[in-house]
């Protein structure tokens, strides 16, 4: 018997050219994240839908209404629970409302499907109550109050965090700019087991 393929929709921000080949180098020099994708990026949002659905996602998100914006990078943290790195985005109010926007678009969709790893790890008991709700309401456990926006690099197994951070600081500072302009967002498909990209597509923001 032929074994069912689980999917994920995937919403985010790629990067300018410089921040991506800096921010590459730094990913490629830690150990990966299971759930990242290759490509540095800014992830807006994340839940499980049917294969099927993808193009009629990609229509709805057409209806967004809202402006190009800039964003600005803050500075690299460490995750001391699980030791992965990270480099902060400042929780804009502008990319608060697009991923409401998002959400409030697409979650129909959902239908409440959730995506496999999430299933496990609320039953591992990962995850709090409030965030437990949000899966089961908006198909992912980190939106609205919990958005957590940031640039994933990777895991380092070393005892002694604080020189890696200011390692990793130190890199980051080849970026010349720290902000640039959000003109489009990126919609792709992936197998939720494998992380393989299946559709990708671009909108542009303030057309509709």
């Amino acid at each position: 018997m032929e074994r069912k393929m689980n999917y994920q929709l995937g919403i985010y921000l790629l990067l300018p050219k410089k921040w991506e080949e800096i921010i590459g180098e730094i990913k490629n020099s830690l150990l990966p994240l299971n759930s990242s994708q290759t490509t540095p990026h800014i992830s807006i949002y994340n839940c499980a839908i049917k294969k099927e659905s993808f193009n009629t996602v990609f229509d709805i998100l057409k209806r967004i209404n809202q402006k190009p914006f800039s964003i600005t990078f803050d500075k690299v943290k460490v995750n001391i629970n699980d030791g992965y790195y990270f480099l902060d985005i400042p929780h804009l109010k502008d990319l608060s409302k697009l991923q409401k926007d998002i959400i409030t678009l697409i979650n129909p969709v959902r239908n409440g499907l959730i995506r496999q790893k999430d299933i496990k790890k609320i039953k591992n008991g990962s995850y709090s109550d409030k965030q437990v709700g949000y899966i089961n309401k908006y198909g992912h456990a980190r939106v609205f109050d919990l958005y957590n926006p940031h640039i994933t690099f990777g895991i380092s197994k070393t005892d002694n965090r604080k020189k890696l951070v200011i390692n990793l600081t130190d890199k980051v500072k080849k970026i010349k700019s720290k902000s640039f302009e959000i003109k489009e967002i990126t919609v792709g498909l992936f197998e939720e087991e494998s992380n393989k990209k299946e559709f990708e597509k671009k909108i542009k923001l303030g057309i509709i």
